[in-house]
């Protein structure tokens, strides 16, 4: 006696299951311009803060004394 066959529910995966991260891809263009300001924030933060024990006037004339 042969049992019948029974189809299985055909359930439609959702389409994030495939790849778990997909929703990265759509930020992918903005990743270096975002990242290229963060480094150039810092940059300035770090410059700022180096730079504070200084005042414009001694920083000029510092530079006004260089050889040409």
């Amino acid at each position: 006696m042969a049992l019948p066959e029974i189809d299985a529910p055909a359930t439609a995966a959702p389409e994030h299951s495939d790849h778990p991260f997909a929703w990265m891809e759509s930020l992918r263009p903005y990743f270096a311009p975002a990242l290229g300001g963060a480094l150039f924030a810092a940059a300035l933060w770090v410059l700022h803060h180096e730079l504070r024990a200084y005042s414009y006037h001694e920083v000029t004339m510092a530079l006004r004394g260089l050889p040409r």
